[in-house]
């Protein structure tokens, strides 16, 4: 977002390149513009952490997938001042997309098909996955930015949640299937218990005869 909205005060000329200076309308911008993505992504998250257990987490994931997708393609290609009515709207869909991600996303690869025992290693691998997407998003997303278009970076983010919103969709489709599964799993873990339990319940009462006698 810096590295875009300070592009395009050079471009116009009013920011200049030389060593040690700085811009203030740039920064001010670019101050503004992420204040206000996430601030909205925040007030958001509780939202999400509702949804999540409200309706089908893979459907709210690929609603927030869709939605950051609205907000990152068109900002990749608007022409418009960064301070433009219509780059607030865009970043505004693109926080609450982003937002709607992480919180949903965790509840997603930790839901009840996950055995509990190893959710904090999936946990783990979640957010490790994540960092690594960071750093690898930002090294393409800075190289395009200077070998393709200023707004690569965003066709990056906009592709990125598309991509997660037709996971979400696949994980929605299976999810019947995969229930079915828990169910029978849990239906057997039971069975099993119940089992055990009754055998040591015989084998106490057998104790207590033996001891009588």
């Amino acid at each position: 977002m810096s590295l875009w909205v300070i592009q395009h005060f050079i471009d116009l000329g009013w920011c200049s390149t030389a060593k040690g200076r700085t811009c203030g309308a740039a920064a001010g911008d670019t101050h503004i513009l992420t204040g206000y993505g996430q601030g909205i992504s925040l007030a958001f998250a509780p939202i999400f952490g509702y949804a999540s257990e409200r309706f089908k987490k893979s459907s709210v994931l690929a609603f927030a997938g869709f939605i950051g997708a609205i907000g990152s393609l068109p900002f990749a290609f608007t022409q418009k001042a960064p301070a433009d009515k219509s780059n607030f709207a865009f970043v505004t869909l693109t926080g609450i997309g982003q937002i709607g991600m992480i919180v949903t996303g965790m509840t997603l690869v930790n839901g009840v098909h996950v055995d509990p025992k190893y959710r904090g290693s999936v946990a783990g691998v979640f957010s490790f996955c994540g960092a690594i997407s960071i750093m690898f998003m930002a090294r393409l997303g800075g190289y395009l930015f200077d070998a393709w278009m200023h707004g690569a970076p965003f066709v990056l983010m906009g592709i990125a949640h598309l991509a997660v919103a037709l996971m979400s969709i696949y994980v929605r489709a299976v999810t019947p299937r995969l229930e079915k599964e828990d169910a029978a799993r849990l239906e057997a873990e039971q069975e099993k218990q119940e089992k055990e339990a009754k055998k040591v319940d015989e084998n106490h009462l057998q104790g207590t005869l033996f001891s009588t006698m």
